[in-house]
């Protein structure tokens, strides 16, 4: 009787090719999730740079900030949470509706990731005035617990009547979880 070869893998050959896939994987999940993190981040300099506009815009037309302006010449203002609530991994809706945020030309369509707050306050002295507008994204995109947040600032000197605002990176704050 003649014995047939039979064909196929040993099983050290399966093992080899097992190992490899799971260094393979061990490499590849991580990146994966670091750029997922990173895509959502984009999320925030997009929405935070319109909040600024909107912000710039808003006081170079009505001399005041929003939610403060009656008597013009408004001093200070904030405007809460938007979308509100606590930040977490599950992406919100924004609310046109939450005041201050009318002066908000740039309201995202889809739900967020992040969670945006904004503040502005004006210092004046004899002959001059600072103003300071700053934007807040805070999130926790990995679940954990720990909320990023990450301030961007806009200073002026002679604020109403300004000669411009500028982003100014000494006010900057970056805290917590950030992947980029």
């Amino acid at each position: 009787m003649q014995r047939r070869k039979v064909r196929g893998f040993t099983l050290i050959e399966v093992m080899l090719v097992v190992a490899i896939i799971g260094i393979m994987a061990s490499i590849a999940i991580p990146l994966f999730q670091r750029y997922s993190l990173r895509a959502r981040t984009a999320e925030r300099s997009l929405i935070q740079g319109k909040i600024e506009d909107s912000l710039v815009a808003f006081v170079g037309e009505h001399d005041c900030f929003p939610g403060d302006c009656p008597g013009l010449g408004g001093s200070f203002m904030f405007a809460p949470l938007n979308p509100p609530g606590v930040p977490s991994p599950v992406r919100a809706s924004w609310n046109p509706a939450l005041a201050p945020w009318s002066f908000f030309d740039g309201a995202p369509q889809t739900a967020l990731y992040f969670r945006y707050d904004a503040w502005g306050m004006m210092f004046s002295f004899p002959g001059f005035t600072i103003g300071i507008l700053c934007t807040d994204a805070m999130s926790d995109l990995d679940g954990d617990g720990v909320f990023g947040t990450r301030t961007r600032c806009l200073t002026s000197g002679n604020a109403f009547g300004h000669s411009g605002w500028e982003h100014d990176p000494i006010f900057d704050v970056d805290t917590g979880y950030d992947p980029i």
